[in-house]
């Protein structure tokens, strides 16, 4: 690929426009023209089996300005979602269509999107018996060092958040507030386009820039949070 053409950028500058990006949904877009120089073509392969491996899928590390390294996606949104209701078969098998859908649309690489689907305690306690019960509890994975703890635990401040500590800032002087979703789907990809119209559709929005396929069938209310490096 000919990069003469497209705008160098070492890695201050890199670092410079990365942190913008966080408050600026137009410096986001902007991180779009150095796309070709941190991107080459990666070969479509299957997608491993294993979560947020997605080292085939994204550019093989390089070297700037005497450092190695490997860029991941430019964007990553983090969409939440509540069911309104226990899931049902068809429920199921509307999110497994839904989906289907997405990878049918976008190849599954940084040119196209990655998502990832995380549940939260929420989801498990709506099964029979709740995350104690046979069906979670006889599944879940345990901690090495103790396996009377199931590696799935709620979430609590840290040391650093408030109330534990008073941050200087009175912008970040925040108290933390555990949230009680369901689900978690993380949303990657180089193009700002696509990570916001796979989460706009996953919210069921009437139409979608990209392409007119028709919206998932939903019981859940999503709430999208900006999106960021």
């Amino acid at each position: 690929m000919d990069h003469s053409s497209k705008p160098k950028m070492d890695r201050r500058r890199f670092l410079k426009l990365s942190t913008a990006a966080a408050v600026s949904v137009p410096t986001l877009t902007a991180l779009e023209n150095f796309t070709p120089y941190v991107r080459e073509a990666v070969a479509q392969s299957t997608p491993s089996d294993i979560q947020f491996d997605i080292g085939r899928f994204i550019a093989p590390a390089q070297t700037v300005n005497g450092v190695q390294v490997q860029f991941g996606p430019i964007y990553t949104m983090f969409v939440t979602a509540r069911l309104n209701r226990t899931p049902t078969r068809t429920d199921q098998t509307n999110f497994r269509q839904a989906l289907a859908v997405i990878e049918q649309n976008f190849p599954w690489s940084a040119s196209g999107i990655i998502t990832f689907v995380s549940y939260g305690r929420p989801y498990f306690n709506r099964l029979p018996g709740g995350i104690n019960g046979t069906i979670v509890s006889s599944r879940m994975p345990r901690l090495a060092n103790n396996t009377s703890r199931i590696v799935l635990e709620e979430a609590v401040p840290g040391p650093t958040d408030v109330p534990n500590a008073t941050k200087r800032s009175a912008l970040f002087n925040v108290p933390v507030r555990i949230e009680t979703n369901d689900i978690l789907f993380t949303i990657r990809g180089d193009s700002l386009t696509n990570v916001t119209d796979v989460a706009n559709w996953l919210g069921a929005a009437s139409r979608c820039s990209r392409a007119a396929y028709p919206c998932p069938a939903t019981s859940s209310k999503a709430g999208r949070s900006p999106p960021g490096a």
